[in-house]
C-alpha cells in the first residue's frame, strides 16, 4: 500500500507478540516515512533512496505478513514511488497482486480508466470511517442510547425499531436526561438551554453528543487511498471529516459543500446529512429528515445531477439510506425507459446488445461489497456490484493476531484488507508518474533514460520561453506554468533561474 501525506493514525504492531491489529485489521499495518527525505542529508537522493527502500519492502512484507504503508511527504513522492511501483511490480505481477482474482484485477482497471477520463464520482458510507476506528450507525445509536441512561433491556427493544426512529427516541431520553441536570441546577427549561455551537447556532443534545464522539484528528487507510484517486467530487452521509483530513494532508485542497465556497479546479465535498463542526445541522432522527427536506432539495439535485452526468462509486455505504432512496427514485423517474449504457466495469456487468434485443437497465453506479448481498441486486438492478472474493482459508500471520475472531469475522476482515488493496491498485493505475519530473530531489539515477531525454527538451523549452520577456507576457504562458507544476517543478523558481542563465536543476 502507499500513500501520500499524514499517518493514517494507526501504528505498526510487533507479530507474534499476542496483540491484535487495530480497528479490527485482519492484519498488522506498518507505517514508516522515507527516513531522511525530509531535513535529512539523502533530501537530494530521495528518487534512489525511495527505489531501494521499496524493494526492501516488497521483500520483507512478502516474508513477515505484514501489511505495509509507506508514507510520502509530497505528491512529487508519490509520484516517484507509484513509477517506481509500476517498474518492480511489471517484473512481479503475479506475486504482488496474487491476492487480487483476475476478476477484480479487471475491474480496478476500468475503474481507473474511467477515472482518469473524468467519469467518477465517490459516495463514501459510513463503512470507511469505522475502518479508521470510528463507529459505524447500528454502533453510534448504541452508544447514545447508554449515554441516554436506558437499560440493557430498553436497549435491546430498541433494535426492533428503524434506525431513524431508534434516533428519535434516544434524542428524547438524551433530552430529558440534560434538562433534569438543568433543573437540579436550579435552572429554568427553555430553547436558551440547549447547546451552542462553534459557530453560535442552537443544537439539540444529541446532535452535540454525535460531533463529540465523531471529532477526530485521525483518517483511515481507505480515506488515503481513495483521496489519491484522481476524484473531484464526492458526496458523503457521513458527519466526520476523515475524508478531508486525507486530501489535506496530501496537499491537495478540497471544500467542503455547503459550508465552504469551492475554487476552480478543486476537490469538493457533499455533507448531506451534516458535519461535525456543524452540528446543528446533523441529520439523524426521521424529524429532522423532513424538517430540513426544503433545505436539502438543492444538495440533492446536485446528487441527482451527478447520477445522471457521472458513475457513481460507492464505498462503505449500505444503500439504506432514505434520502438517498428518494434521490436514486426520481433519477430514473427521469430516465423511463431505461436506455442501454455500456460504461459498466467488467464485462459480466453490461452484456453486448444484439439488434432488436431488450434495452438493459442504465448502470449508474457501481457497488463496492465485502460480501455477497444476492438481494442488492433485485433491488438496484441500475447498479454494478463487486464483490470482495471470500476467503476460503485464514492465513497464519492473520489468525495469529486476531485468535478471538471467529471464522467468519476473519473473512469479513480479509475481505475489507482485499478491499483496501483493490483501491490500492486503482490508485496505482490512476497515478500520474510524471509529477516528480522536473523536481531537483529526483534527478540522477531516478530517471530513466526516456525521462531524462525529456526532462532535457522541457527544460530547453521553458529557458527559451523565460528568456523571452514578450513570451512571458502572453496570456498563453499561465499554461506554460501550469506544465511546470504538473511536472513537480516550482514555476517561479524555474523560470527566475532560466531567465537570469541560471541553470534550474543539478545535472
Amino acid at each position: 500500500d502507499l500513500t501520500s501525506g499524514g499517518s493514517s493514525g494507526e501504528e505498526g504492531e510487533g507479530q507474534g507478540r499476542g496483540i491484535p491489529p487495530k480497528n479490527d485489521r485482519s492484519r498488522h499495518l506498518l507505517a514508516l516515512p522515507v527516513i531522511g527525505t525530509g531535513e535529512g542529508n539523502a533530501r537530494d537522493n530521495s528518487g534512489q533512496l525511495l527505489s531501494a527502500l521499496l524493494k526492501r519492502l516488497y521483500v520483507f512484507a512478502a516474508r513477515t505478513g505484514v501489511d505495509i504503508v509507506l508514507v510520502v511527504r509530497s505528491p512529487q513522492m508519490f509520484s516517484a514511488a507509484q513509477a517506481t511501483r509500476l517498474q518492480i511490480e511489471s517484473r512481479r505481477f503475479n506475486s504482488e497482486w496474487s491476492p487480487l482474482p483476475p476478476r477484480l484485477v479487471k475491474a480496478s482497471r476500468k475503474l481507473a480508466e474511467m477515472a482518469i477520463a473524468g467519469e467518477i464520482v465517490f459516495f463514501i458510507g459510513a463503512g470507511c470511517s469505522s475502518s479508521g476506528g470510528l463507529p459505524d450507525w447500528k454502533e453510534l445509536l448504541q452508544i447514545l442510547a447508554k449515554s441516554s441512561g436506558l437499560s440493557n433491556e430498553y436497549m435491546r427493544q430498541l433494535t426492533t425499531l428503524s434506525f431513524l426512529d431508534q434516533a428519535k427516541v434516544i434524542e428524547q431520553r438524551l433530552e430529558m436526561k440534560y434538562n433534569n441536570k438543568l433543573e437540579e441546577g436550579g435552572n429554568h427549561i427553555n430553547s436558551w438551554n440547549l447547546p451552542v455551537t462553534p459557530t453560535g447556532e442552537r443544537c439539540t443534545w444529541m446532535q452535540r453528543e454525535i460531533a463529540h464522539l465523531l471529532t477526530t484528528s485521525r483518517h483511515s487507510m481507505m480515506h488515503s487511498l481513495l483521496s489519491n484517486i484522481p476524484v473531484d467530487a464526492i458526496v458523503t452521509t457521513n458527519y466526520d471529516t476523515m475524508f478531508e483530513d486525507a486530501c489535506r494532508a496530501s496537499q491537495q485542497p478540497i471544500y467542503a459543500l455547503p459550508y465552504e465556497v469551492r475554487t476552480p479546479n478543486s476537490k469538493w465535498i457533499l455533507k448531506l446529512h451534516g458535519d461535525v463542526n456543524h452540528p446543528e445541522d446533523i441529520v439523524l432522527t426521521r424529524e429532522q429528515v423532513d424538517r430540513y427536506d426544503d433545505r436539502r432539495k438543492a444538495l440533492s439535485g446536485i446528487v441527482q445531477a451527478l447520477l445522471i452526468t457521472k458513475h457513481m462509486l460507492f464505498v462503505g455505504f449500505s444503500l439504506q439510506d432514505e434520502n438517498f432512496h428518494k434521490v436514486a427514485t426520481t433519477m430514473r423517474t427521469a430516465f423511463n425507459p431505461p436506455h442501454l449504457d455500456c460504461s459498466g466495469v467488467g464485462s459480466e456487468m453490461c452484456w453486448d446488445s444484439e439488434e432488436g434485443a431488450e434495452p438493459q437497465p442504465r448502470r449508474f453506479g457501481t457497488v463496492l461489497s465485502l460480501t455477497d448481498r444476492p438481494f442488492l441486486e433485485d433491488l438496484w438492478p441500475d447498479l454494478n456490484m463487486i464483490v470482495m472474493d471470500a476467503v476460503k482459508e485464514v492465513s497464519s500471520s492473520s489468525s495469529s493476531s486476531s485468535s478471538s475472531s471467529s471464522p467468519e469475522q476473519m473473512k469479513i476482515k480479509e475481505a475489507a484488507r482485499l478491499l483496501e488493496i483493490f483501491l490500492d491498485r486503482v490508485s496505482l493505475e490512476t497515478s500520474t508518474v510524471s509529477g516528480y519530473l522536473l523536481d531537483r530531489e529526483f534527478s540522477g539515477p531516478a530517471l530513466s533514460r526516456e525521462e531524462w531525454a525529456l526532462k532535457m527538451e522541457v527544460e530547453k523549452f521553458i529557458s527559451s520561453c523565460s528568456k523571452n520577456p514578450a513570451a512571458r507576457k502572453a496570456p498563453g504562458f499561465k499554461f506554460v506554468q501550469e506544465m511546470i507544476e504538473r511536472l513537480g517543478g516550482d514555476p517561479s523558481e524555474m523560470i527566475k533561474a532560466t531567465a537570469s542563465n541560471k541553470p534550474s536543476m543539478d545535472k
